[in-house]
C-alpha cells in the first residue's frame, strides 16, 4: 500500500488482519524523498500480489519496478477517480465483489498462526535503502497486549493518529484503538503541525501521540489562535529524548490530560511501561532533566551491557540497552544488520543501539544514541543530559528549528518540513520555512569571511512579524 492516510487504509488493514494477509505499508513520499531506488528495493524484497495506490506518479513508478525486476504482474488497484491503464478502481472493486460469508471469520482468525507475518514495517537504513521489519502475528498480539495500560476504554473514543500509517507507531496506535473499542482520527499529512491543531480544535481527540519538538509547535500554533485543548485525556510523549519540561509544557497544553512517556521501535514495541499516571509531575524522578522510560513490561526483559567489561552494568552505570521478547522481530529482511540481533542461553535480542541505565527501583532512562555518547576515564557522560541541565538553568524553554532557504525551487514549504523529517525523523521538525523573497533579502548576509550571520537574519525574520522560537 502506498496511500495516504484514510479510510481505505483502516479498511484494506482490517480486511487484511481478519483474511490473514500479509500488509505492507510504504510511504507515497518515498518516490521524491529517496528516489526509484528505494521503491525498486521495497518491491524486490516484498514481491507482492496486490498493489495499492493513489496518483500517477507512485502508479507510474511501481509499473516501473515490477517491469525492471520482472515481477509476476501483481493486481494494481487505483484510489483515483481516473484509473491509470492496466490497474482497477478500489470503488469498483468493492462494488463488484461478492462478499463472502462474514460469520465464519471471527472463529476463524482466532486459529490465525502465531508465526505468519503480520506485516512488513520498513525503516530507512544508513546506506539509504529501507530495512524490512516483518513482525509475527504473535509480536503484533503482544505489542497490543502489553500496551493496553496506555489505550482503554476510557479514553480512546477519538485516538488522532498523526503519523503516516507506514510508521510503526500508526499500525500499533490504530490496532490498539480498535482493540480498545475506539475510533481512530487520522490527518492525511503526516505530522502536519496545523492539521494537528485544527483536529484539536473541532473533532475534541481524547488521545494523542506527540513528540516534544511537535508539542513545542502546536503550542506556537495556539499562540496565534487560542483555544483550550481539554478534550484530550491521555498524552503519550517520545520519539525523542524527554525530559520534565517537556512533561510540563504537554500537561499546560493539554490541561485535562494524563501525560506519560513511551518508547517504541519499529523493530517491535511494547517492552516499557509508564508508573505514573497519577503522579504528580514534580514527583516522577529523573536523571538531571531527563524522563524514565518507564518500567520493563510483561513478557519483556531488558538488560544494560558494558561493552568494556563484557557484562551486565550495575545500578546508575550508563551502558547499551539491550532488549529480549516475544514482540521483536527475528531479523531485518534479508538477514541485513545482522549485528543488530543475538540470542544467547536467555532467548532472542535486539541491540537498540541507545545508551541507558537503570536506577534502584527498576526505571529505565534512554539517554541517546551510543554514537553520540563521550567515553572519559571517569566514564561514560551523556551529552543530552548535559544540554538539558544547562538549558533548564539557563531558563531556556527549547529551540524550535526554523529553515531559510533560497527559494523554493517548485517545493512548498510542507514539502520541505515533511522530508527533513522523513531523513532525520521527528525530531527534526521545523517550525517552518521561509525564503529570502519572503524576507525581502535578496541573498544570505555574510561576513567578511562569507559565513551566513545568522543574527541578522533573525533580525530579518522578527521585522516581517515572525514569531518562531529561534
Amino acid at each position: 500500500m502506498l496511500i495516504p492516510n484514510g479510510v481505505e487504509y483502516a479498511l484494506l488493514i482490517w480486511c487484511c488482519t481478519l483474511l490473514e494477509i500479509t500488509y505492507v505499508s510504504v510511504d507515497p513520499d518515498i518516490i521524491s524523498a529517496s528516489g526509484y531506488r528505494a521503491l525498486k528495493e521495497i518491491m524486490r524484497s516484498v514481491k507482492p500480489s496486490i498493489v495499492v495506490t493513489a496518483g500517477c506518479t507512485p502508479a507510474t513508478a511501481i509499473g516501473i519496478a515490477i517491469d525492471d525486476l520482472r515481477l509476476s504482474p501483481p493486481m494494481r488497484i487505483s484510489l483515483d477517480m481516473v484509473i491509470p491503464k492496466g490497474w482497477r478502481s478500489f470503488k469498483d472493486l468493492i462494488r463488484n465483489t461478492t462478499w463472502m460469508d462474514m460469520s465464519n471469520l471471527p472463529s476463524s482468525t482466532v486459529d490465525d498462526n502465531p508465526n505468519r507475518i503480520n506485516s512488513i514495517i520498513f525503516t530507512s537504513g544508513t546506506s539509504g535503502i529501507p530495512k524490512g521489519c516483518p513482525l509475527r502475528v504473535s509480536s503484533m498480539c503482544q505489542i497490543l497486549e502489553s500496551q493496553s495500560w496506555l489505550l482503554h476504554e476510557e479514553n480512546s473514543a477519538r485516538a488522532l493518529q498523526a503519523a503516516h500509517n507506514s510508521r510503526g507507531i500508526a499500525a500499533f496506535q490504530t490496532l490498539q484503538t480498535w482493540k480498545a473499542g475506539g475510533a481512530v482520527m487520522m490527518i492525511e499529512n503526516s505530522c502536519d503541525i496545523k492539521e494537528m491543531t485544527a483536529a484539536l480544535r473541532y473533532h475534541a481527540p481524547t488521545f494523542i501521540a506527540v513528540s516534544p519538538s511537535m508539542a513545542s509547535a502546536i503550542r506556537e500554533e495556539v499562540k496565534m489562535d487560542p483555544f483550550i485543548a481539554d478534550s484530550v485525556q491521555t498524552v503519550q510523549v517520545g520519539g525523542e529524548a524527554v525530559t520534565i519540561g517537556a512533561l510540563a509544557e504537554c500537561s499546560v497544553l493539554f490541561p485535562a490530560a494524563k501525560i506519560c512517556v513511551n518508547h517504541g521501535m519499529t523493530e517491535g514495541g511494547g517492552s516499557f511501561q509508564w508508573p505514573f499516571l497519577n503522579t504528580p509531575l514534580d514527583q516522577i524522578p529523573s536523571f538531571g532533566e531527563i524522563c524514565p522510560i518507564g518500567t520493563v513490561a510483561p513478557g519483556s526483559a531488558i538488560r544494560v551491557w558494558n561493552s568494556s567489561a563484557e557484562c551486565s552494568a550495575k545500578i546508575f552505570e550508563v551502558g547499551e540497552l539491550h532488549i529480549r521478547g516475544g514482540n521483536l522481530l527475528r531479523q531485518y529482511m534479508g538477514g541485513r544488520s545482522p549485528g543488530s540481533f543475538f540470542d544467547d542461553d536467555y532467548g532472542h535480542w535486539l541491540v537498540t543501539g541507545d545508551t541507558a541505565m537503570i536506577d534502584r527501583d527498576g526505571l529505565v532512562f534512554i539517554l541517546g544514541r551510543s554514537r553520540d555518547m563521550i567515553d572519559t576515564k571517569r566514564g561514560i557522560i551523556v551529552p543530552v543530559a548535559i544540554e538539558a541541565v544547562i538549558r533548564r538553568f539557563l531558563g531556556v524553554q527549547g529551540q524550535v528549528p526554523l529553515a531559510v532557504v533560497k527559494e523554493y525551487s517548485r517545493r512548498t514549504e510542507r514539502d520541505i518540513i515533511t522530508h527533513v523529517m522523513k531523513i532525520l525523523g521527528q525530531a527534526y521538525l521545523l517550525i517552518g520555512v521561509l525564503s529570502l523573497k519572503q524576507l525581502e533579502l535578496v541573498d544570505f548576509p555574510r561576513n567578511g569571511s562569507g559565513k551566513v550571520m545568522k543574527a541578522e537574519l533573525e533580525n530579518a525574520i522578527r521585522r516581517k512579524g515572525h514569531t518562531f522560537d529561534l
